[in-house]
């Protein structure tokens, strides 16, 4: 695309196009990310298909509160990658002007200013952009809360099927009780004022006999949102090649990567780059 604003790699399969889509990385996402995509052939000279590429975008909640010690102090609350977590930042005001530091790191800080027309208060993160920081109440924060606005957490209701490969189930079908249930739902729900290191639980559920049989989302969250799983990507694919492995797949932990991508010219699809890395490891 112009401008670097992605690439498409693919090839000729039974009349369509079989490829990935690489998104590149932006402001937030810090790595590029390559999506599956399959243009079927509408007529002699158009393939299409539909991409819905990933949101760059990054949310942040700030909260300033006394420390006890006739100072101040803050942290911050972020939904989609939970940067800054545990971390509690001293706050040094003047006048409007606003400084957070952490003693941790000698020599960084986040500096700035409260705008009194507009009630805004911008702070400008190092490496990311300023952030326009508004007072938000309990009704408009969503991801800051377990539930926004607040919700009951004491009904049960049956998992939806959806197509992802699960059977659902209700609790009693595979001999769960439902009320120890709602009470861990309730617990992961019950802090209306998050605190740095808390854990932002994004969702809760529970498969037993090869049936979901409890599905809850908190913080705004969807069965249908993606998340940025970092580094937890190595722990699946570990599991699952060996249990792929354990199931009779012909491939060992010494078998090439790329060797088991389902294209016959696969590295005609890589840059000479990556394969001088393939080559080096």
């Amino acid at each position: 695309m112009p401008g670097g604003e992605g690439q498409f790699r693919g090839r000729l399969a039974d009349g369509s196009i079989e490829g990935v889509w690489i998104q590149p990385p932006g402001q937030t996402l810090g790595s590029a990310y390559a999506t599956p995509l399959v243009l079927p052939r509408g007529d002699v000279k158009v393939s299409a298909a539909q991409l819905d590429p990933l949101q760059d975008r990054v949310t942040q909640y700030l909260r300033i509160e006394p420390t006890g010690d006739g100072a101040l102090g803050a942290f911050l609350v972020n939904p989609e990658y939970n940067l800054g977590r545990g971390i509690r930042y001293d706050v040094h005001v003047d006048g409007n002007a606003i400084v957070l530091t952490d003693s941790k790191r000698v020599g960084w800080a986040l500096s700035g200013c409260f705008d009194e027309e507009t009630g805004q208060l911008r702070v400008d993160w190092q490496g990311i952009g300023v952030f326009p920081f508004t007072r938000r109440d309990r009704d408009d924060a969503v991801g800051y809360y377990a539930t926004t606005p607040a919700a009951s957490q004491d009904t049960y209701t049956l998992p939806v099927p959806a197509g992802h490969g699960w059977t659902t189930a209700w609790l009693g079908d595979v001999d769960m009780q439902v009320a120890p249930m709602l009470a861990l739902q309730r617990q992961i729900a019950s802090s209306d004022a998050p605190a740095p290191g808390d854990s932002p639980v994004h969702g809760l559920l529970v498969a037993r006999r090869g049936k979901l049989v409890f599905e809850s989302y908190l913080r705004g969250t969807s069965r249908e949102q993606t998340h940025d799983t970092r580094s937890a990507g190595k722990s699946f694919a570990s599991l699952l090649v060996g249990m792929a492995i354990y199931h009779g797949a012909d491939f060992t932990a010494e078998t090439p990567v790329l060797s088991l991508f389902p294209y016959d010219a696969h590295a005609a699809l890589v840059d000479a780059d990556s394969e001088r890395s393939r080559s080096q490891t």
